[in-house]
Formats: structure tokens, C-alpha cells, sequence
């Protein structure tokens, strides 16, 4: 379409957010510019963790869903794992482990196979 029309073709990433627009988040622009900016250090090698609190049905799931959908675009890996799905001591650890170790499989079985002994070995010992 770019040659029809005549533009300028657009960056890779705005290309991606327009065919991943989402409804509107309202309300969260501090919080949205907060990840936006853990994610610009990201790239730069600076990692982060983002901690959300608040009450039930104040848009948590929604506010993490947007959040992903931007580290996707940023071409970071995003993993979401359900708290209830991991049973018994560290099961949230382990399903977590488990969706990245599924995420990055060659390297699972190559040079970083010592994260799956060390995934496995936290998911069997439970707490001392």
C-alpha cells in the first residue's frame, strides 16, 4: 500500500500495534508510562520487575494484558501463568518455569540445560 499511496512506510512497531489495538485502557496512563519505561530499559539491558497490587475487579488481569502486549511488540518473550494452576510449595514458580523453558525449547536441551535441572530441582524440594 505504501508504494500505491505514495507514504513513507512505517516502523516495524507501529505496524505490529496496529494490528494488535486493544480497547481503550482508561484511567491507567500512569501506570502504562511506567512500563513503557521499564521496557525502553529493557532494551538497553536494564531489567525490571513490575509489582501490581490493588482489589479485586480494579483491572489488574487488564493492566497485564496491555503490559504484555507491549513487551510483544517491543519483541520481548512474555510468559503468563495462572497462580492457581501451580499446586503445592513454589507451584507458581514452577508453572512459570515451565512456560519458559516451553518458550525457548532449543535452548532447554542445548547450552542452557542447567536452568531445567535447576527448575525441576525447585519444583521437586518444596520448602526446607
Amino acid at each position: 500500500l505504501t508504494a500505491i499511496s505514495g507514504l513513507a512506510p512505517l516502523p516495524q512497531a507501529d505496524v505490529a500495534r496496529g494490528y494488535l489495538r486493544s480497547a481503550s485502557l482508561v484511567g491507567r496512563d500512569r501506570e502504562m508510562s511506567t512500563i513503557r519505561g521499564h521496557l525502553e530499559r529493557l532494551r538497553h539491558g536494564e531489567g525490571r520487575a513490575v509489582v501490581i497490587e490493588a482489589a479485586s475487579g480494579t483491572g489488574k488481569s487488564r493492566l497485564m494484558a496491555e503490559a504484555g502486549l507491549l513487551a510483544q511488540i517491543a519483541g520481548a518473550t512474555v510468559v503468563q501463568v495462572d497462580a492457581s494452576a501451580g499446586r503445592g510449595p513454589y507451584g507458581v514458580v514452577c508453572s512459570l518455569a515451565e512456560a519458559l523453558l516451553q518458550a525457548y525449547p532449543i535452548e532447554a536441551r542445548t547450552g542452557y540445560s542447567f536452568l531445567r535441572d535447576i527448575a525441576r530441582a525447585i519444583c521437586l524440594a518444596g520448602p526446607s
